[in-house]
């Protein structure tokens, strides 16, 4: 007779597995996060690539913003023929041999054919009237047989990235917000708001301030220093131009940082507050590191808007101290 005490046999019930099988789903879920996800990347890739001569005139425009910059500088003298710029001169004053350019800081001198009795010569039109549509002061080349290829690839890549990026959020956000609380859904939403309006925001600031200034300052330093600076690499030109942008969007987005750190508890307005002091080198580094360019121009240009969203986060550090603070005494009486 079997003793009363001895074990049941143990039968596996139909739950049992639950978790390993809530794992094989959740993994399931990941591997279609990531095919979705490639594949929007690959196909923005693609679309950009059609569209790369469009991209790529978006990408130069703060380089002819940033030579428009320059006109005041000195007098300076297009030379053109049929509506093409043929090259551009830089002058002391504002007359060529006794020939007066006008008093303007530019002048356009047109080639045009003149009929001299039976002949036909070619001869100078002044025009001051406005500065050519196409004024560059640097033209991009590409100085290889794949340059133009390279160039291609480089602008498709970071445009396809940026033109997929809200695919990518809605992807992942697919994939983790089911195992948040509502109220952490709540926060990432708004944070997730907030962080793409800082991220248009610093893209924009860039392309439309910074950028040509940076340009500008890089050239004339080049010629400075007694190096020519009317050609550059276009792969090198490009890939600056999209690295700049986005690191400077991804710099807008400190203050989402350093207030998320501030609601886990992390951080308060009394530590933003003592390290101010150190956050200016800890600024100045980050610059550096997320800034294209060797330059320190591009590096202060980076730091500047650092420092201010850095003081608007300690603001709104403060009022959320202040306001718990009130809080805590309106609990204590």
């Amino acid at each position: 007779m079997a003793d009363e005490t001895d074990e049941a046999p143990l039968e596996l019930d139909e739950d049992e597995g639950g978790p390993v099988k809530s794992f094989l789903d959740h993994l399931e879920d990941l591997r279609w996060t990531i095919i979705r996800s490639g594949s929007a990347i690959i196909i923005s890739m693609i679309v950009c690539l059609v569209a790369g001569d469009k991209v790529i005139a978006f990408l130069k425009l703060p380089l002819a913003q940033a030579s428009r910059f320059g006109i005041e500088s000195e007098p300076t003298v297009f030379l053109e023929m049929s509506g093409v710029t043929l090259g551009r001169f830089d002058l002391k004053t504002n007359a060529v041999n006794g020939f007066s350019l006008g008093s303007n800081s530019f002048a356009r001198l047109e080639l045009e054919v003149v009929t001299v009795g039976t002949n036909q010569v070619l001869g100078l039109r002044l025009n001051t009237n406005s500065p050519p549509s196409d004024l560059t002061m640097v033209k991009l080349s590409t100085l290889g047989p794949m340059g133009g290829f390279m160039v291609a690839i480089q602008v498709a890549i970071y445009a396809g990235i940026g033109l997929a990026s809200p695919f990518l959020l809605l992807f992942i956000g697919q994939f983790l917000l089911p195992a948040l609380r509502k109220k952490e859904k709540d926060f990432v939403y708004r944070s997730l708001g907030i962080g793409i309006g800082l991220f248009l925001t610093g893209v924009a600031f860039c392309y439309v301030w910074v950028l040509p200034a940076t340009l500008k300052a890089s050239a004339a330093f080049s010629e400075w220093e007694g190096f020519s600076a009317d050609q550059w690499r276009a792969e090198e030109y490009m890939s600056f131009i999209c690295k700049f942008m986005l690191g400077m969007g991804v710099s807008f987005e400190l203050p989402i940082v350093i207030l998320a750190m501030v609601k886990i508890g992390l951080l308060d307005y009394p530590k933003l507050a003592k390290f101010r002091a150190y956050f200016v080198i800890v600024n100045l580094f980050l610059s550096a590191l997320i800034s294209p360019g060797a330059d320190i121009f591009s590096m202060i240009m980076m730091a500047i808007p650092l420092q201010i969203l850095y003081e608007i986060s300690l603001w709104i550090a403060w009022f959320w101290y202040r306001a718990e603070k009130k809080k805590e005494a309106l609990e204590n009486i």
